[in-house]
């Protein structure tokens, strides 16, 4: 722990090793592994020690945060959000917990449920992080005057603060001013530490300009940096339009990973398995897409597309009559 303290984290990491094996079931010694390993970049083998220490302590509401913690650096928001909820009901005003619980909420989708989480905060004290992501998930909630009201609340108080020029950033990429915002966005993204989104804007920026290979390039750098959700996603539409199929289901799982409740993932993600002769797993992820939104045409096309791959006739024919039908409703 001394080597610890001083910034000696492989030294301390191999004591704790070593105490490890001769006490294999000692708490404090799991517990403390997990952190050092977390700390040099080892999550999977963090969560390893936090999954044995909580073996031992069960209720313990900081091992929990830290195991969250691991997931969410790890890419999966969603095992973290597991791990939250349970520290959380042991400690419902910490705010570390309460802030990464909103993050993760914004990466599986969530939007709304993350808007709550951060108002919550935002009643407790006014933190730029906190506007910037209230702000955010309001307008993917689909909330823009909230949304937008939010946003002009951190303009007002944080003018020069890099949250702000992203979104300043994002404004001109709605107003078409692509050259503008990629000058903008080219500085944000070249900041350290990197600017959580800015390669993600980036990307966005270099597609409405028709960009295209720039635009992988910038969602890549995203997802190898923050493993978000909408990166994933973006490179998978991204490789589907360049002819690249395998790759854009890769990506697309990846995505689907995180946020299985999305119809736009799991329909794009159908289709690429459709264009790789795998009609079969196509099915499933469909018949989801057509459960949360039975009127939408898209996926019943793509429906009847697998059934005949499948030699399933009959089905397709009732497919098609059942599309003919949505389509002669008002």
């Amino acid at each position: 722990m001394a080597a610890h303290r001083a910034g000696r984290l492989e030294e301390a990491q191999r004591l704790l090793e070593q105490a490890r094996r001769e006490a294999p079931r000692n708490l404090a010694t799991l517990a403390n592994l997990g952190a050092v390993r977390a700390q040099r970049g080892q999550h999977a083998a963090a969560l390893e020690a936090y999954e044995e220490a909580l073996k031992l302590d069960p209720r313990s509401a900081r091992l929990r945060l830290n195991m969250a913690l691991a997931w969410f650096r790890q890419g999966d928001a969603a095992n973290a959000l597991g791990h939250l909820d349970a520290f959380l009901a042991a400690e419902p005003a910490d705010s570390q917990g309460r802030e990464l619980r909103a993050l993760c909420l914004y990466q599986t989708g969530r939007f709304a449920e993350s808007a709550e989480e951060y108002r919550l905060l935002l009643d407790r004290e006014t933190k730029l992080s906190w506007l910037y992501g209230h702000g955010q998930a309001l307008l993917r909630a689909g909330r823009e005057e909230e949304g937008r009201a939010a946003i002009q609340r951190m303009f007002d108080l944080y003018p020069a603060a890099p949250e702000t020029q992203l979104l300043e950033a994002q404004m001109k990429i709605a107003e078409r001013k692509y050259p503008e915002a990629i000058a903008q966005l080219d500085q944000l993204a070249a900041r350290q530490p990197p600017l959580p989104a800015a390669q993600l804007w980036l990307g966005v920026a270099y597609e409405s300009a028709r960009r295209f290979p720039e635009a992988k390039a910038a969602y890549l750098r995203e997802a190898n940096a923050s493993g978000d959700m909408a990166a994933f996603y973006a490179l998978g539409i991204a490789e589907a339009r360049d002819g690249r199929d395998a790759e854009a289901a890769k990506w697309l799982e990846r995505a689907r990973g995180i946020d299985s409740a999305s119809n736009n993932v799991s329909f794009h993600l159908a289709r690429a398995y459709l264009k790789l002769g795998q009609p079969a797993r196509a099915i499933p992820l469909l018949d989801k897409a057509i459960e949360r939104d039975p009127k939408s045409t898209p996926p019943r096309y793509a429906r009847v597309q697998a059934l005949q791959a499948l030699n399933r006739h009959e089905d397709a024919r009732a497919e098609s009559r059942h599309i003919r039908d949505l389509l002669r409703q008002p």
